[in-house]
């Protein structure tokens, strides 16, 4: 295995932990705000990794840097609502148990590996231009 691969996984590793631990304990305030401190540091490192390693396009380790921020991201404005709505927290997992939680799911999966892609394209290329 490539380096690169090897910090991807390792990069992964708290998202991995927030889905099969923790996701439905994400609304107190105190555990939201330490897997947001843990993507931001995350964020940062995979920007310096991309910035004084990487020789030319983007990485791996760069886009997956992001995704555990976009998922607390999505996850929160999709919280919200869905709360206010439905009275109760939505349901993320590979198969939920009432159907209306499909929806918040696949927004939040596509959206957490979409995100870092046109944010990039979108944004950040306009921006260093």
């Amino acid at each position: 295995m490539k380096i690169n691969e090897i910090i991807h996984l390792v990069l992964l590793f708290p998202l991995l932990w927030l889905f099969v631990f923790d996701v439905q304990r994400l609304n107190r305030r105190k555990l939201f705000l330490k897997y947001l401190s843990i993507s931001i540091a995350i964020l940062f490192f995979g920007i310096t990794y991309d910035y004084y390693f990487t020789k030319g396009g983007k990485s791996l380790v760069y886009f997956s840097s992001q995704m555990n921020i976009m998922f607390l991201i999505l996850y929160k404005l999709i919280r919200i609502p869905y709360f206010k709505i439905y009275k109760r927290e939505p349901e993320i997992s590979r198969s939920p148990e009432k159907k209306i939680d499909i929806i918040p799911t696949l927004i939040i999966i596509s959206g957490m590996l979409i995100l870092p892609f046109l944010i990039d394209s979108l944004i950040i290329q306009k921006l260093i231009k």
